[in-house]
């Protein structure tokens, strides 16, 4: 299945054990509990799943649908490579907490998949889950921080999330800085932001499909000096910054 195709109509993973719970319930093998009801309070389009999860938690599916995920190759891919086809590119989890594991009880993100860090909050999840987001991009990046006017204010942030592979990295970073970042990000293609209508919120899109809304700087993510809200949402639109690729 096309990434951009699967990504638009699912929205993350589900481990082995919520997999069990949610089929259970969905097929009225047992009623809705405590756990489902946190499940479902995630769903963001389908779950993504494939033949080969089916199959290892012994849940019956019909020779129809099954041809229709081998037709779509979700065959045997592992958790993590299903995850990588998603919105949201998660597992949700009972037991694990590094990414793209996020635990369903940890409360590193909400439902809506937000989250909001006091002043003096860790940031480390949200790093990791931008890293993740950027790692799994295919064509471009884009990152707006109308505050940003030199790479020295992002540079450990970016060499951290940013793939060093042949995709689009969009910005407003130039010249100078843009060869500094090159040192360590040598495959990615610079393009300039432009000039564009101001904007109050920070935004990472990605391949034009998921967009990371964060309400002060980036440079909070590195820091503590200011508390930080953070959404991730699928983009509806680009905010004047740029025209969507067909």
């Amino acid at each position: 299945m096309r990434q951009d195709v699967a990504a638009s109509k699912y929205g993350m993973v589900l481990d082995h054990s919520l997999f069990v719970e949610y089929q259970e319930f969905m097929q009225g093998k047992r009623p809705k509990s405590p756990l489902v009801n946190k499940i479902l309070s995630y769903y963001h389009n389908d779950f993504l799943s494939n033949v080969g999860q089916y199959d290892h938690n012994n849940i019956k599916i019909s020779r129809s649908f099954r041809a229709s995920l081998a037709k779509n190759g979700l065959t045997t891919q592992r958790l993590e490579e299903l995850a990588k086809l998603t919105t949201y590119k998660i597992i949700l989890t009972e037991d694990k907490t590094n990414f793209p594991f996020v635990n369903i009880d940890e409360g590193k993100f909400s439902p809506a998949l937000s989250n909001f860090y006091e002043g003096d909050a860790e940031r480390d999840a949200a790093r990791e889950y931008l890293k993740n987001l950027c790692m799994g991009a295919k064509r471009c990046i884009l990152l707006y921080d109308r505050y940003i006017n030199d790479v020295g204010k992002l540079d450990k942030l970016l060499d951290y999330i940013l793939p060093n592979s042949k995709i689009k990295f969009i910005s407003a970073i130039n010249g100078a800085d843009i060869n500094k970042l090159s040192t360590t990000h040598d495959k990615l293609i610079f393009e300039g932001l432009g000039s564009v209508q101001p904007h109050h919120d920070r935004y990472l899109i990605i391949d034009d499909s998921i967009e990371v809304i964060l309400t002060s700087g980036f440079k909070f993510l590195q820091n503590k000096e200011k508390e930080l809200s953070l959404m991730v949402r699928p983009v509806k639109n680009l905010h004047g910054l740029r025209k969507k690729e067909k």
